[in-house]
């Protein structure tokens, strides 16, 4: 049995070499945090484009994220781990959608990406 873990053990290292491994983030939006999960293999692109729609923003929309300190946490692929008591703190700049529409949504537990047009 050792050796089937060991094996187990060497595809796992092997495959995260080859950039395989899937990150999960946590994002606090009106004290509200979600997990947003996606490959390292994900563009820079796509990875904004699936945040600002996990918000509920429209497409290009400007979204920036921040770390407890007030410091700004690039949005990319490489971008570092953090954990649910530790949440990037989300900062929508330019919105189309009011801000007290999104708190409403969060307090009715509706997920604030829905109803929102996927281009």
């Amino acid at each position: 049995m050792g050796s089937a873990v060991a094996k187990e053990d060497e595809a796992h290292r092997h495959k995260e070499t080859e950039g395989q491994r899937n990150r999960t983030i946590f994002i606090k939006l009106f004290n509200h945090v979600q997990g947003l999960t996606f490959s390292s293999k994900i563009s820079t692109e796509e990875l904004t484009n699936r945040l600002t729609a996990l918000c509920g923003q429209p497409r290009g929309a400007l979204i920036l994220l921040k770390d407890r300190y007030g410091a700004q946490v690039p949005i990319i692929p490489a971008m570092r781990s953090n954990t649910i008591q530790d949440a990037f703190i989300v900062e929508i700049q330019g919105n189309r959608q009011s801000v007290a529409s999104l708190r409403k949504r969060v307090k009715q537990g509706t997920r604030v990406d829905e109803g929102v047009p996927r281009a």
